[in-house]
């Protein structure tokens, strides 16, 4: 009994330090920028297409957690997507000075962050920045990775997608299909981050925002 304790301790330590290992992160901050001008923020997007949006809310908790410390009067993530979706807000919004200046009379904030996570898999990346509304000028540009299992990714969305297809193509030869086609588009659909895989995200963006400002 004690041996497997120890084993399972020893297999802890090991994973720990694989994934230290394999997680960078790094940031750019805008030279001679003041943020003290940037005391109020709102993490607007999380654009993670392979991702469900529990796992993108958790993903833009742990950016505003990071945001808190470091003395920013961050908006809360529900008011933040009940806003935009009021005026439909897109990332490439941010292009036109009239739209910005639309979101920030919204917000009330000076600067927003955009957050996108590209890969999820056997890898796991994320990039972010800050804008500066008025101007359009970045101000912050942060990118992180760490390696990741792969394996559950698809085959959670996979198998529900099936039971999904089956259940609607249950009459004679349509379950077949239909649970082939359930499948494939199951595996499409958002993907829930598991506990440990949260775990990997969470460093990566602690990574990522180690030379992030403070605003004290």
């Amino acid at each position: 009994m004690k041996r497997n304790v120890n084993r399972k301790m020893l297999l802890a330590v090991a994973l720990g330090l694989l994934f230290s290992a394999c997680t960078t992160g790094e940031s750019i901050v805008k030279p001679n920028y003041n943020f003290g001008k940037v005391r109020k923020i709102a993490v607007v997007e999380v654009n993670a297409p392979a991702l469900g949006e529990g796992s993108r809310n958790a993903i833009a908790d742990q950016f505003n957690f990071e945001l808190l410390k470091r003395g920013f009067d961050v908006v809360e993530r529900t008011q933040v997507q009940k806003l935009t979706s009021e005026i439909d807000f897109q990332a490439s919004d941010l292009t036109q000075d009239a739209d910005r200046a639309r979101l920030g009379m919204i917000l009330n904030v000076p600067a927003i962050m955009v957050v996108n996570v590209p890969e999820v898999g056997s890898n796991l990346a994320i990039t972010a920045k800050i804008v500066e509304l008025e101007t359009g000028s970045l101000l912050w540009v942060g990118n992180g990775t760490s390696k990741m299992k792969n394996e559950a990714l698809a085959l959670g969305g996979a198998v529900i997608g099936g039971i999904i297809g089956g259940v609607v193509g249950h009459q004679g030869d349509h379950a077949q299909e239909g649970a082939i086609g359930g499948a494939a588009a199951g595996a499409a659909t958002g993907y829930l981050l598991q506990p440990h895989e949260l775990e990997i995200a969470k460093k990566v963006i602690v990574k990522i925002c180690e030379n992030l400002p403070t605003v004290f």
